[in-house]
């Protein structure tokens, strides 16, 4: 498994939120998809799904913004703040 940094981009309405989780996952695709299940409230719906990088719940959008693959040694010390 590799560790990945993925910032998410959350909507509702004017407003805006940015977050960042510490996902460890296959690749990037799945990364993603762990970082937004993770921030939803509930476990999306498959028709809640806009893609592998969105998720539209008719009250919040949440969208993948970047996904950054770390060394172990940068997991390691990001781990101790997330």
């Amino acid at each position: 498994m590799k560790t990945f940094l993925v910032t998410l981009t959350l909507f509702l309405g004017e407003y805006e939120k940015t977050a960042k989780h510490l996902v460890e996952a296959k690749n990037t695709k799945s990364a993603g998809r762990k970082a937004l299940t993770g921030e939803c409230h509930n476990k999306p719906k498959a028709s809640d799904w806009v893609g592998d990088t969105q998720v539209d719940d008719m009250e919040f959008t949440y969208r993948v913004k970047s996904i950054l693959e770390l060394t172990p040694e940068q997991a390691h010390f990001l781990s101790r703040y997330f």
